[in-house]
């Protein structure tokens, strides 16, 4: 555990490496995961009259894609903008403290599939210095630009973004456009993923967007990647050491008290909480969480939760280890 922290640390000072964020940094902040999107998207649509029973059944079976393509498709193209930019779209919302720990990190590559701007707002406030592309589907130049083996300073967005309802990525049907007239977003991903580290962060093991990157890893370049790590809750050993061996992620797991159940990186909207002496002593090996609704002043330890990969004296366990706790129930 503490050499994979260490190479992650000289992996996240290289210019080329990518941090890939999934919805569950979003979540930090107030905004749903996908799973709780698609329970929004199944109340929107009582509230105008259709029937929500598909998106619910599929809900109930955890295939996520089928539960928005049925709804989406119940949809027309100005009710879909209006669902999206109520539950996506989010002027008032601020970056969370893990925002900022990861633009902290000081990477120049950044992969998203969250359609919101947060990720772009903590890069203007924390780095006001420097200039990062904003690059979605519909933009064929940029797109064939993030690709160049030297290209940094850019925030590719290949499920779109909640400013062009267009550009947005989420159904069955989505996906199948991404192997057909958007493959050049496919593909441009595939050339990141294949030749890049990459560290993910905010995916669940079940999350469909980090299955589709498994595949693409898995299909292009087998299980060799060019260094790739994911921080990820409630992963026991033998599925780590899976991961590892026939993907080449190298998962870095931590403790939530809790199963992993694929919407995110940890419970909704949680933040990182450091604990007393006595609790690093009994469980040095997992972390405290607390709901931002009911604690919305963060502190440091959130900043910890990404700050601490970059350390290289990083410690995980034992007596001294900086970081423990239990999940707090709402």
């Amino acid at each position: 555990m503490f050499a994979e922290a260490r190479r992650l640390g000289e992996l996240i000072s290289r210019p080329d490496t990518i941090v890939f964020v999934g919805a569950g940094v979003s979540n930090w902040s107030g905004l749903p995961t996908w799973r709780e999107l698609l329970q929004r998207l199944a109340e929107f649509l009582v509230e105008n009259g259709r029937s929500a029973m598909l998106v619910e059944r599929e809900l109930a079976n955890n295939d996520l894609l089928l539960a928005a393509s049925f709804g989406f498709h119940q949809l027309n193209r100005n009710e879909r903008c209006e669902f999206l930019r109520r539950h996506c779209h989010a002027p008032l919302v601020e970056p969370a403290e893990l925002h900022r720990a990861i633009v902290g990190l000081g990477a120049r590559c950044f992969i998203t599939t969250n359609y919101d701007g947060l990720l772009e707002r903590a890069l203007r406030e924390h780095r006001p210095g420097e200039y990062f592309d904003v690059v979605t589907p519909l933009q064929q130049i940029e797109i064939a630009t993030v690709v160049q083996a030297k290209s940094e300073g850019f925030v590719f967005k290949p499920h779109g973004d909640i400013s062009s309802c267009d550009s947005i990525v989420l159904t069955r049907e989505d996906y199948r456009e991404m192997q057909g007239a958007r493959r050049n977003v496919l593909e441009a991903m595939r050339t990141l993923l294949v030749s890049r580290p990459v560290l993910f962060v905010g995916f669940g093991l079940r999350d469909p967007d980090f299955l589709l990157v498994r595949d693409l890893i898995s299909l292009t370049f087998g299980a060799n990647p060019a260094g790739h790590y994911a921080l990820m809750p409630d992963v026991p050993p033998a599925e780590v050491d899976y991961w590892n061996r026939s993907y080449g992620i190298r998962i870095i797991p931590y403790a939530t008290d809790q199963a992993a159940s694929g919407s995110g990186a940890a419970p909704p909207g949680a933040r990182f909480d450091q604990g007393d002496r006595r609790s690093r002593s009994r469980r040095p090996e997992t972390y405290r969480f607390r709901h931002p609704a009911r604690h919305r002043q963060y502190d440091p330890g959130a900043r910890q939760a990404c700050a601490k990969v970059d350390e290289p004296n990083w410690r995980g366990s034992g007596s001294d280890s900086d970081w423990s706790g239990v999940h707090q129930p709402s």
